[in-house]
């Protein structure tokens, strides 16, 4: 538990020191927190801090690294900065709880803070009290063995287009070659919870799931000569977790991706931040189109770079996409990066608004919020992606692509309002359209599960931070999760780096708590002490003296 008094981030400096609880805005929280990693002082004055997001929220704010895991890029390039914006929150340790109050509780923090700085803390004092009982100790292996933390995790999702019949792949040896689109489903930021990823990662993977869905309508995937796959990724903000387990998982060959073979992805396609794409004041949205640089040991991409810029030619004048800049270092933090190190010879290219940095400020923030998007650029996305892989899964009896503007920015309007407005958010129609409570699910017996009656359709795994490092199953006949490294051999083989071990701790009930409130003075408390003392002395005394005073009446008669 700890207690301190509310102090304004502005009236620090007038306020005597000692351990407080800074209420900071919104727009210099990061810039505070910075300084206090730094500052040997503010370490051991400030015990918590409270982010006041009612003052305006700031320019630009991200939790991620200037270059978001680098350690996983297909090239030496650490200091390069992707991310300008970035602060690297996420990795660092605070060791004080930080919270980001509600506009109710940010209002009566802010002034009794003022109250605690007009009397400079004399007298009563308005304090707050955070409870934060962690029940983890220790790192993730320990908690884990403990049972006192879970590993972060969720579902992975993959489809196919047109669908692969699993007795296909069973029976007939001359599977087609296959280009995989891949976008991420989730994010991260300082405050989890919070999380709203709507450039970062929705904006991509809204912009896929039109793309496929305008190919699907189209009605001529029959005729493909490429198997057409999509993968919605999750965790990827933690060391690209979701990329990695779906290539362990293509490794192992388990039931969760049977029918999506590596030997057969010689193309990758990803979906990045593609949100801030929409220029209005020229009516158009720009594209860029992101590979490794050629001649190297990687796959060529040249024939996606066409495809993708033949069809943004194709689509209209609103529509542009050009290679990204050479001088760049290499493809931008993506899940591609993970599919290099396990398949070089990959073509690969990501498709993104930006050239050589984010454009997004918030990448990994909790402002990263619908207001960071529009809808015309995520069609427009949808639409340049729709194109390009007709283009490239097409075969002579394969008709020309009649796409309908209108009908892509309805379907973009329909997932924008289910994934990331809040209201109705998955009570939307489209997501209740597709949800149904009676799908069963069946297991492979290993780590993998797929959705009865879709067999290659669609299937889903659940996954963990670091491939198999942890498994689920049965230990004294309890099911519980523990440690595993029956992926470190494949680790070893693909030289991945070293990533941590991602958990979230069990909390007690009811906790995390805040609470603040008046706090009486030192001189108040010690007069009440001493006043109870006094009394409680004085009642003592009384109730002698009756005792004494009853005892001689009983001894007068």
């Amino acid at each position: 538990m700890i207690t301190a008094p509310l102090v304004h981030l502005d009236d620090m400096p007038r306020v005597p020191g000692g351990p407080r609880v800074v209420v900071a805005p919104a727009a210099d929280a990061d810039a505070f927190l910075t300084a206090f990693l730094s500052s040997a002082q503010l370490r051991q004055d400030v015990v918590g801090v409270l982010v006041d997001p009612t003052t305006g929220q700031p320019t630009h704010q991200s939790a991620a690294a200037p270059f978001p895991d680098a350690e996983f890029a297909p090239y030496s390039a650490p200091s390069y900065i992707w991310n300008p914006g970035g602060t690297n929150f996420n990795r660092q340790n605070f060791g004080i709880p930080i919270y980001l109050l509600t506009a109710a509780l940010a209002n009566e923090t802010s002034w009794r803070a003022a109250y605690n700085a007009k009397h400079k803390l004399k007298g009563g004092r308005h304090v707050a009290r955070m409870q934060l009982p962690m029940q983890a100790q220790g790192n993730s292996s320990r908690c884990i063995t403990e049972d006192a933390c879970l590993p972060v995790g969720g579902y992975g999702v993959w489809t196919a287009l047109p669908a692969i019949p699993d007795i296909y792949y069973a029976a007939n040896g001359s599977a087609r070659p296959i280009t995989l689109l891949l976008a991420q489903v989730d994010s991260a930021s300082l405050f989890h919870d919070l999380t709203r990823a709507a450039s970062t990662s929705l904006s991509g993977l809204i912009s896929a799931m039109v793309a496929l869905s305008l190919l699907v309508r189209a009605n001529a995937t029959a005729t493909y000569e490429r198997q057409l796959a999509f993968a919605a990724l999750p965790g990827e903000a933690f060391g690209y977790m979701g990329s990695k387990r779906l290539l362990y998982e293509m490794a192992l060959n388990s039931t969760f991706v049977r029918g999506l073979s590596l030997d057969l992805i010689d193309q990758v396609l990803e979906v990045g931040q593609v949100g801030g794409a929409w220029n209005t004041a020229v009516n158009q949205s720009n594209f860029y189109l992101h590979t490794q640089p050629p001649g190297g040991r990687f796959g060529d991409a040249a024939k996606l770079l066409s495809a993708a810029q033949s069809a943004a030619t194709t689509e209209s004048a609103t529509v542009n996409a050009e290679p990204a800049s050479p001088t760049n270092p290499g493809i931008p933090p993506s899940s591609l990066m993970n599919f290099l190190r396990v398949k070089p010879s990959v073509a690969g290219m990501v498709l993104t608004d930006f050239d050589t940095a984010f454009k997004t400020p918030y990448f990994q923030s909790e402002y990263d919020e619908g207001f960071n998007v529009t809808v015309l650029a995520l069609a427009d996305a949808a639409l340049l992606l729709a194109r390009t892989l007709h283009s490239l899964a097409a075969g002579p009896a394969t008709p020309a692509l009649e796409l309908n503007r209108t009908a892509a920015r309805f379907l973009v309007a329909d997932l924008v309002v289910c994934l990331i407005l809040d209201e109705p958010g998955m009570r939307c129609p489209t997501a209740a359209a597709l949800m149904s409570p009676d799908i069963e699910i069946f297991y492979d017996g290993t780590s993998s599960a797929a959705v009865q009656g879709y067999p290659g359709i669609i299937r889903w795994v659940d996954y963990d931070p670091r491939a198999s490092r942890m498994s689920y199953g049965v230990r004294n006949n309890v099911w519980r999760w523990r440690t595993d490294d029956t992926a470190a051999g494949w680790e070893r083989a693909y030289s991945w780096p070293t990533d941590p071990m991602w958990t979230e701790s069990n909390w007690p009930s009811l906790t995390p708590t805040l609470v603040v409130f008046q706090q009486e003075s030192d001189a108040t408390a010690l007069a009440t002490l001493l006043v109870g003392v006094l009394f409680t002395a004085f009642t003592g005394f009384i109730s002698w003296v009756g005792v004494k005073a009853f005892e001689k009446h009983l001894k007068s008669q």
